[in-house]
């Protein structure tokens, strides 16, 4: 997944194991956002809680949650 948060530009990748899951925070130009989270719903469930608007520029923080089956 680190991988992935890199390739759309991602930087300060953090990877928690907590239990029953795991938590990547990243910064990320607010561009690539809509295309990582299209890739990410190509790979499983996705739910986006707050997206921000297409026009902003900048980054935004990223919290993904994988959940341990």
């Amino acid at each position: 997944m680190e991988t992935l948060l890199t390739k759309y530009g991602a930087k300060n990748i953090v990877r928690q194991i907590l239990e029953g899951k795991t938590i990547l925070t990243a910064e990320l130009k607010v561009q690539n956002m809509k295309d990582l989270v299209a890739r990410l719903k190509t790979i499983g469930r996705a739910e986006e809680r707050s997206m921000p608007a297409d026009h902003d520029d900048g980054n935004v923080s990223l919290v993904i949650e994988i959940l341990n089956k």
